[in-house]
């Protein structure tokens, strides 16, 4: 009998894969040619596995509105709406003009509602949306839903994982919203697919509530505000139990930021354009302990947010340059006393010459009130190494001076939550500043080769209360093959122990298999593509089982390493799909695995190769 599903609440997962001919989700349906095994995410979307034919999607796409895409790609190429504002509108990209349509495991499928009546002005065209993932199997219980850009769809994260000892238990001030109210915020997935500041066209209504006031929330000064609200409600005195299902979907959202930051994703400098989306991203790797999500939010590495770009201390040369007022406003130029002084400036990254002294000038107090929030968050869990961007702090600092007595509901003000938060747990003696916990930043890989430098135990999950299944004696080998999972003060890794039992063990008891880590040169997180043809092996040595060979020019993503063998520097690399230029299908080239670093470039934007640049393997 076919079933049709509606998503249940966020926190209840579905123990086991359960067969439907229908999902449901913020009144879409996605309807199957057969029963197909289905579930819901950590957050409640939906996943199913494939194959999986689609037959119909409610409501239909009409007019070249309510689309559907797959895997989207960062910028304004789109499938769901033709009068999206700025968007680029490709008939080829709406499958739901194409029904029905298998999919194979891998695939993130985004419907949207669009709205009736074409949204004039600065509102947007969609009204929701939601995602179905397509899996090729069934999903540990708890699991966090894959990115939706890009062809990456493994599943890395869990809710065991989450560590709420890095957040804080601080008194409520009485403007503190009440925690149900923030959760609805972050119920629907945040949309960011256009990077740019056409991006709030792409961001629908519901998925993007300003606050709970009715308004449009999808202008980065809005999304700002809202997520500050989530951002501090979780440093509040709640029980673990309490803050579960607002953390839940803000480490979703968080993830979400991420695979689109290592898609290449840069959220630019520009008035108050693209506020908001560090710190979410930030909280989702600190509570995972997730060294690569937290390589992304470090400035020193990835300078993509717009808090960072905006802001600078001043220096000689911001002193002798002539500057240019923003639309013609009123400019005041640095003089030598302003030398190190923490600054802001709307363009500051790409159009320094727009920079302006004035306290006055355009933008300075659009952008400044929403940051504030997600600055005292990082405060106040002390992750500020982690940011890893002093003018940043020190600014938002200043700017608190000379504002906080700018406090009220209107959106270029500092909002009564954050004002109270700064005053009672971070302004003056500081004497609630710092992290509750210990950010647990994991320090092995998913694929790392590991030996045993103690005598340890293997349990059948990741927790001191767990099963004991086994002893294994010192210089043991093995594979990691899941985690981190931070319980009980340790980090677990699931290890696939060579010849022997296989479970969770203590990060404290590996070392990587053929000595102390090595420096490569490249980093987690990296975004590379292929200088040469290329051998892709399950592990990191010429022994290693060669799973396939990609060619020349293929594009991917550094997750694993590095490890040194053979004298050749190993890093894992999960490779993109890429489009095939005559009919612009995607290419089967989604094999990951270890290769060598010999074979790696960074380019210099974002890959997208074609059909046309690459060279083949015959």
């Amino acid at each position: 009998m076919a079933v049709a599903l509606v998503a249940l609440a966020a926190w209840f997962v579905p123990p086991v894969a359960f067969g439907a001919r229908s999902v449901s989700q913020f009144g879409i349906t996605w309807t199957f040619s057969a029963d197909r095994p289905v579930g819901q995410f950590a957050n409640g979307d939906w996943w199913v596995v494939g194959p999986v034919t689609i037959t119909s999607i409610t409501p239909a796409t009409t007019n070249d509105t309510s689309g559907t895409m797959v895997n989207p790609s960062v910028g304004n190429a789109n499938g769901w709406d033709t009068r999206i504002k700025y968007g680029t509108y490709s008939e080829a990209l709406n499958i739901a003009k194409s029904l029905p349509v298998t999919l194979q495991g891998g695939n993130s499928v985004m419907s949207c509602v669009s709205f009736t009546d074409w949204a004039s002005k600065d509102n947007p065209q969609m009204e929701t949306m939601a995602i179905l993932t397509v899996l090729s199997s069934s999903p540990a219980t708890g699991s966090f839903r894959p990115p939706y850009i890009g062809s990456d769809k493994s599943l890395r994260w869990n809710v065991s994982q989450l560590n709420y000892n890095v957040l804080r238990k601080l008194a409520k001030p009485t403007t503190a919203p009440e925690l149900s109210v923030v959760e609805g915020y972050f119920e629907r997935p945040w949309i960011e697919k256009e990077d740019g500041w056409t991006g709030r066209y792409f961001h629908p209504h519901l998925n993007h509530p300003f606050q709970n006031r009715g308004a449009v929330g999808t202008y980065g000064r809005e999304m700002a505000h809202t997520a500050a609200d989530g951002l501090l409600s979780l440093q509040l005195d709640y029980t673990d139990a309490e803050k579960k299902t607002l953390l839940i979907r803000m480490v979703q959202a968080g993830i979400d930021i991420y695979g689109a930051a290592r898609a290449g994703a840069l959220w630019g400098d520009g008035g108050g354009h693209n506020q908001g989306r560090k710190m979410v991203m930030l909280l989702a790797g600190a509570v995972l302990g997730d060294a690569a999500i937290l390589e992304y939010a470090d400035a020193g590495k990835h300078k993509i947010f717009q808090e960072d770009l905006q802001t600078f201390y001043v220096s000689q040369a911001d002193i002798n340059r002539t500057h240019t007022g923003v639309n013609g406003a009123e400019v005041g130029e640095y003089t030598a006393a302003d030398l190190n002084m923490p600054e802001w400036g709307t363009n500051h990254h790409h159009q320094p010459v727009y920079d302006n002294r004035l306290w006055t000038c355009p933008y300075r107090t659009v952008a400044g009130p929403c940051t504030l929030g997600h600055i005292l968050t990082a405060n106040l869990m002390g992750v500020q190494d982690l940011w890893n961007y002093p003018a940043a702090f020190d600014y938002y600092e200043r700017f608190y001076g000379v504002e906080k007595g700018n406090v009220s509901t209107g959106t270029n003000s500092i909002q009564p939550f954050v004002a109270d938060m700064w005053s009672l747990h971070w302004d003056g003696s500081g004497s609630e500043s710092g992290s509750g916990g210990a950010v647990v930043v994991a320090g092995f890989n998913i694929g790392d080769k590991i030996s045993l430098i103690k005598t340890t135990n293997v349990r059948v999950s990741g927790s001191l209360s767990a099963e004991l299944l086994d002893t294994h004696q010192v210089g043991l080998t093995g594979t990691i093959i899941a985690g981190p999972v931070y319980a009980d003060n340790i980090t677990w890794w699931q290890v696939d122990y060579d010849g022997d039992t296989d479970g969770w063990s203590g990060g404290d008891n590996f070392q990587y298999s053929g000595g102390t880590p090595v420096e490569g040169g490249f980093s987690l997180g990296d975004q590379i593509r292929l200088i040469k043809v290329t051998n892709v092996r399950d592990g990191a040595s010429l022994s290693s089982e060669l799973l396939g060979t990609h060619a020349k020019y293929v594009p991917g993503i550094i997750v694993g390493g590095p490890i040194e063998a053979d004298d050749i520097i190993w890093w894992r690399v999960d490779y993109f799909e890429f489009k095939d230029a005559d009919t612009g299908d995607l290419s089967q080239n989604s094999l990951d695995g270890w290769s060598g670093e010999d074979n790696f470039e960074v380019p210099t934007a974002p890959s997208s190769p074609t059909k046309e640049s690459l060279e083949f393997i015959e």
